[in-house]
């Protein structure tokens, strides 16, 4: 079976005044982000804060959002990252915001504008800690 690949473009992101990278990435089959955008080889004790400070359990916890206990038994770390990413690939009707791609003006708060809402190490730090079956 052919798999599809789409290749997305590098953006500069500007933060604090200093310009900052975008990962480029590739979602393969509409359905995952394979490899990781930045190294994470620690636990999933960072990843835990950001569920919270983030809004992440806001949602999932309260049932605004489906339930995210197991999820690394159901889903691969891939899975998880691009639902983090760009959930609207996989659930184009979601409310959920895409926390790796830079905010538009109009559509996001003024903070937001140009930026992403987390990097890609707190992206990986995230899906460590769903991989590691403590949300929820």
């Amino acid at each position: 079976m052919a798999r599809a690949r789409y290749a997305f473009l590098t953006l500069v992101v500007w933060a604090a005044g200093a310009a900052a990278e975008h990962v480029d990435y590739v979602v393969e089959n509409a359905s995952a982000i394979p490899d990781p955008l930045a190294e994470w080889t620690g636990g999933p004790e960072p990843g835990a804060a950001l569920w919270r400070e983030a809004g992440c359990a806001e949602c999932h916890q309260r049932g605004r959002a489906p339930a995210l206990e197991g999820a690394g038994s159901r889903l691969t770390a891939g899975e998880i990252r691009l639902m983090i990413v760009e959930p609207r690939v996989v659930y184009p009707e979601t409310e959920m915001p895409a926390y790796y791609t830079p905010g538009l003006a109009g559509e996001v708060e003024e903070a937001l504008v140009g930026r992403t809402r987390l990097t890609a190490l707190e992206i990986e730090q995230l899906v460590a800690f769903l991989l590691s079956g403590a949300a929820n």
